[in-house]
């Protein structure tokens, strides 16, 4: 059983493997970097909670975007692709997820008014309305759909959706749903 105690520190350790080493902080900076996109300031706390100094981490920063590797333009117009065709989200919950990993706000709100604009997001309301009725062939009576709209509702508005968009959806949602049901008789 020691052995696992010893890789157990040694992990702990690890975090901290750039305090001795300021010179490997650039190393780590692109390895960090080829598995991923990181906005400046992002990749700034991973290298500080490693350990690294922090005038020696602004040097190796300010080289990253001078020579492109760190391009929080790109990386913005790339997740918001991601969110716009294969895991869609709200604008707004998009917003504050490229925020929170430390992307210039400007940045942010010039590309989202540039890509993701409302009638975008009210595509995917509609394409997301579209789903749940190929998904659902069940027969709602009038509390069954009030309820599972009220489901959609708190689900699209917790995924940052605009609630004009959310709305539409639903009726869009409730029209289908009618209109399968007069399809029947």
């Amino acid at each position: 059983m020691p052995h696992l105690r010893v890789r157990a520190m040694a992990w702990r350790s690890k975090k901290q493997d750039l305090a001795d080493q300021p010179d490997k902080i650039k190393d780590a900076a692109l390895r960090l970097l080829s598995r991923r996109d990181f906005a400046a300031e992002e990749l700034r706390r991973r290298l500080l909670e490693r350990g690294g100094g922090h005038d020696k981490i602004e040097e190796v920063i300010d080289y990253l975007c001078q020579c492109g590797f760190i391009n929080e333009t790109a990386l913005v117009e790339n997740w918001l692709r991601y969110r716009l065709e294969i895991n869609p989200r709200g604008r707004a919950y998009v917003k504050q997820e490229l925020l929170n990993r430390g992307v210039n706000e400007q940045i942010v709100q010039e590309s989202i008014e540039r890509l993701y604009n409302d009638e975008q997001e009210e595509i995917i309301i509609v394409r997301l309305a579209n789903k749940e009725i190929v998904h659902n062939n069940v027969d709602f009576d009038d509390k069954e759909m009030e309820k599972y709209c009220a489901k959609l509702m708190r689900r699209w508005s917790n995924q940052g959706f605009c609630q004009n968009n959310i709305i539409n959806g639903i009726k869009l949602l409730r029209t289908n749903f009618l209109d399968k049901d007069k399809n029947l008789y």
